[in-house]
């Protein structure tokens, strides 16, 4: 886990469970969307397969390629649980399929593991399956449960799973993923720049889950991310000039919901993007003493707007009965 960037009071609570000689049967690793939950949880899964291993008597050989088979979702004894292709939850199935697995024997000595991506979008009858499996796990197996919406998940299930709290990147780390992804030259350091600003904390608002294989989380086309990187980068400075005339304007939360609701397709980069531009204009103001007032109305009619966004009223009608709702 040493090469992973960002989170490192959680890679040290993760990195000592590791080296203990119990694990917890059940981790929810619980957190905002693409701050590097599933990366993490697959280092941690290889670092414990080979700490394990370290201390079977007789000791065995440990698999080279260990990292490679976890990361790729090969290893015989790896279970990845994901949403399914054309899909919308984790079925009862999955769960089941599961649950026979890890009651088999591992193909090498020590321990198995299942990593469950996106687990509060299991469904009912999944989330039962899955509650069976915790209460009476299988000897030497471990879950690892993954969400960005833990709320989601059952009270009975998050009781029996040991919760380690993820947190917003820090903007140095966004800074550092960034470039990565993007294997950034000098010359494409002001764009670094100002995708970082937009992130916002997490990788999201980029929008690169098409570019990434939800299974291994390696890049599929680099050239395409890239491409796709620099379009959002063009979009947001668009969006930006066009929220300083709506600034100037002082147009309403109702107003600028009705103007920036629009693309739907948008929506995603769109509302991280807005709330840094206003955090960052609001900072300018508030350094060179002008305009504070007007920016800091923006970032409240800002707020109310992607809230009635989010409420799915995008008629300017209904905007309005809500607000007045709201009044009385």
């Amino acid at each position: 886990m040493d090469n992973i960037i960002g989170h490192s009071s959680t890679l040290q609570l993760l990195q000592h469970m590791a080296s203990r000689d119990r694990l917890p049967h059940a981790l929810l690793f619980s957190g905002p969307p693409a701050v590097g939950k599933q990366l993490i949880a697959r280092a941690f899964v290889v670092q414990c397969m080979l700490s394990i291993k370290k201390r079977l008597k007789p000791a065995i050989d440990i698999e080279a390629n260990c990292e490679k088979l976890v990361r790729n979702g090969t290893h015989p004894d790896f279970c990845n649980i994901i949403v399914e292709d054309g899909k919308k939850d984790i079925s009862v199935g999955q769960v089941r399929a599961l649950t026979k697995e890890l009651y088999l024997q591992p193909y090498y000595p020590g321990c198995k593991f299942a990593l469950i991506n996106d687990a509060h979008r299991m469904s009912i009858a999944g989330s039962n399956a899955l509650l069976m499996l915790l209460e009476e796990p299988p000897p030497n197996t471990y879950i690892i449960l993954v969400s960005e919406a833990a709320h989601r998940l059952p009270r009975t299930i998050v009781s029996r799973c040991q919760v380690v709290h993820f947190s917003y990147l820090r903007q140095e780390d966004l800074r550092q993923v960034i470039r990565k992804l993007l294997n950034a030259q000098s010359e494409e350091e002001s764009m670094v720049e100002r995708l970082t600003r937009i992130c916002d904390g997490t990788l999201a608002p980029l929008c690169v889950g098409d570019f990434v294989d939800s299974r291994s989380l390696s890049i599929l086309d680099s050239n395409g991310l890239k491409k796709h990187l620099a379009s959002i980068d063009v979009e947001c400075a668009s969006l930006h000039r066009q929220l300083l005339q709506i600034a100037a304007r002082h147009e309403s939360a109702v107003s600028i919901a009705t103007t920036l609701a629009q693309d739907a397709d948008k929506q995603v980069i769109l509302w991280p993007a807005i709330r840094t531009f206003a955090r960052y204009e609001l900072q300018k103001a508030c350094v060179e003493r002008r305009d504070v007032a007007l920016w800091a109305d923006f970032g409240m009619q800002v707020l109310c707007a992607e809230q009635l966004v989010r409420e799915r009223n995008a008629n300017l009608e209904l905007q309005l009965s809500n607000l007045l709702l709201r009044q009385l």
